[in-house]
């Protein structure tokens, strides 16, 4: 199958090296806006009409393609913002997925969106014995290319909680907030960061 765009990119680059690129790009655009316009172009003024295809086949209606646009995947995130009394819990992520090698707050990610935090823990059954202090919770929207980030924030205090009872903790730890800074991480846990934390 032939790839038409990329056949016509690699025509066009070839001819750009050829000439004054500045000159060749503003001809190209100004072609496009006064003469091949994407309604009524004006084909029988047109210098080039006599080797143009889609003049002889009189498909001029059918230009340009119109490229079917790419349906978004919906991810709800809910974010628990461990903090202590040391600083604040991050994990590194791993697996095939966004952000990989990235530090991020304990992740809790569901099919759609759960409506408090009581009920996020209990779904996922962290927490069970601990009266957690939310302080505040935030909401951000994060798009990506391919997807549409939900997420949301619950920043909760938990004094001199010892993490090491729980194994779902085992793979982050607590950051001072001198360390954090350092660390490389998401835009969206940055955006976070420098609005609430610091």
């Amino acid at each position: 199958k032939v790839n038409v765009k990329k056949e016509i990119m690699a025509f066009l680059e070839n001819e750009i090296k050829k000439q004054d690129a500045a000159t060749f790009n503003q001809a190209v655009m100004e072609f496009g806006a006064l003469q091949c316009v994407p309604i009524n172009p004006a084909c029988n003024t047109c210098d080039l009409h006599s080797i143009c295809l889609s003049f002889s086949r009189k498909t001029q209606h059918e230009r340009p393609v119109k490229q079917k646009k790419v349906s978004k995947k919906v991810r709800y995130f809910d974010y628990l913002v461990l903090e202590s009394e040391k600083g604040l819990y991050l994990k590194k992520r791993s697996g095939k997925d966004i952000w990989q090698g990235l530090y991020e707050f304990y992740l809790l990610e569901s099919k759609s969106r759960i409506p408090d935090l009581q009920a996020i823990l209990k779904t996922h059954g962290l927490f069970r014995n601990v009266d957690l202090n939310c302080q505040y919770i935030r909401k951000y929207k994060h798009i990506l290319t391919h997807q549409v980030i939900q997420a949301t924030f619950y920043h909760i205090w938990l004094g001199n909680y010892d993490f090491s009872a729980q194994p779902e903790f085992d793979d982050g730890r607590i950051y001072h907030l001198n360390e954090i800074d350092n660390l490389p991480k998401p835009v969206l846990i940055d955006n976070y960061l420098k609005e609430e934390i610091f």
